[in-house]
């Protein structure tokens, strides 16, 4: 689009280094509408997620964004260096629906930040929809979580995160009304593990309705 560089959207494309890709105004305003798009094409798709959407008091953390953080950096004259999919969940008005805190996205220690989002994630019987761009990153946390299982299983009980020397000063200190113990949750958790029940998605989200992922070539693997 014609105009005045806005921000610059980073991407890895499909080879060599990181891009930087000019964007003015009217990319944010193209982005807004797709958006709208997809948001409609979800709701033709799964019917019940419109009420979930319209009454949100009751659909609770119901929304799991595989994405990045919306800023990386700036230029030396200040233009933001950003990701297309942190924008995206930006513009969707939808972050009382996340499943986890969205700044945790900017946690330098990406191990931590991972752990992060599939512990405050698990922690929601919620999920009903998974957003985001390769598949293979939801496959990616997951097999972290089965790492991870009875550290993830001690935090949602005691309302922790062992990992917290991981975690940024910053982010620490905006954790605290995210991190409440939940013994209730732990324990349906561990009851079902007993009975035998994988500690994968189909356990811990029984309520999964919808999974948006590019359509490429790896998908039907992952």
């Amino acid at each position: 689009f014609p105009g005045r560089t806005q921000q610059f959207v980073k991407t890895s494309g499909t080879t060599g280094k990181d891009k930087l890709i000019p964007e003015s105004h009217m990319s944010n305003i193209a982005r807004a509408l797709i958006q709208k798009l997809r948001l409609a094409q979800c709701m033709q798709a799964v019917p019940s997620l419109g009420g979930l959407l319209q009454n949100p008091k009751t659909a609770g953390k119901c929304l799991l964004p595989l994405t990045n953080a919306p800023v990386w950096s700036k230029t030396p004259s200040g233009i933001p260096c950003v990701s297309a999919s942190g924008l995206t969940i930006g513009q969707t008005g939808m972050d009382h629906l996340m499943a986890f805190p969205l700044f945790i996205l900017l946690n330098s220690n990406e191990t931590a930040r991972d752990y992060m989002i599939m512990r405050f994630a698990i922690e929601s019987p919620d999920i009903r929809i998974i957003a985001g761009n390769n598949a293979g990153r939801l496959t990616s946390l997951v097999r972290m979580a089965q790492s991870n299982q009875e550290a993830l299983l001690n935090d949602i009980e005691q309302g922790t995160i062992y990992l917290m020397d991981q975690v940024d000063p910053d982010i620490q200190n905006k954790l605290t009304d995210w991190l409440k113990p939940n013994p209730e949750r732990a324990k349906t958790l561990r009851t079902l593990l007993k009975e035998g029940k994988p500690f994968t998605p189909v356990t811990y989200w029984s309520d999964l309705q919808l999974g948006l992922f590019w359509l490429s070539a790896s998908v039907g693997r992952y």
